[in-house]
C-alpha cells in the first residue's frame, strides 16, 4: 500500500489471497472501521477466509473459489466447526469489500 501511495509499481503477479487480506485488515479496514467491528473482521479472515482462500495466487482468485469457501464454511472441518448463514454471510461481506479494494487498487 505505501509503494502504491507514493506511485511505485507494486507487484500483484505473486501476491496470494492471503497476503492481500492480511494487508488490506491491517491497513484499509483497520483505517475504516471501530476497533471491535475490525476485531470481528479479523476473526472471520483469520479463522475462514485465509485458512480456505489464502494459498491462491489473488489474480488467480475465481468465483469457483468462492463458492468453494462457502461450502468448506457450512460443512467445517478439523481445525472448525461449522459456520452458521449469519458468519457466513459476514465473511462474504468482508471478501467482497476487500476484492472491491483490490480491483480499485
Amino acid at each position: 500500500q505505501a509503494r502504491h501511495d507514493a506511485g511505485q509499481l507494486v507487484e500483484t503477479e505473486e501476491i496470494t489471497t492471503r497476503e492481500y487480506l492480511e494487508r488490506w485488515l491491517n491497513n484499509t479496514a483497520k483505517e475504516s472501521v471501530g476497533v471491535a467491528t475490525w476485531e470481528r473482521y479479523r476473526q472471520l479472515v483469520e479463522l475462514y477466509l485465509i485458512p480456505i482462500l489464502g494459498g491462491v495466487k489473488l489474480q488467480k482468485l475465481r468465483p469457483l473459489h468462492v463458492e468453494q469457501c462457502y461450502a468448506s464454511m457450512k460443512s467445517g472441518d478439523e481445525s472448525r466447526k461449522p459456520a452458521g448463514a449469519d458468519t457466513r454471510k459476514s465473511a462474504g461481506v468482508i471478501l467482497s469489500a476487500a476484492l472491491k479494494h483490490a480491483v480499485q487498487m
